[in-house]
């Protein structure tokens, strides 16, 4: 199951793993969605900090 799908389903935090992988990799996508997900809790403990993280290495 790819990040994307996972994600969507809201639930599963093998959506996130993907993310972080992908996101690792510099996967600028990936980045986007793991600083969202960060963001609004979404599959993992909110956090404004690495959801800005996140977001800066998008704009690096």
């Amino acid at each position: 199951m790819t990040g994307k799908s996972q994600y969507s389903r809201r639930t599963d935090k093998n959506g996130i793993k993907a993310f972080e992988e992908l996101a690792e990799k510099g996967y600028i996508d990936s980045i986007h969605q793991l600083g969202y997900c960060y963001q609004h809790g979404i599959g993992t403990d909110k956090s404004e900090i690495k959801a800005f993280v996140s977001y800066n290495d998008l704009a690096e």
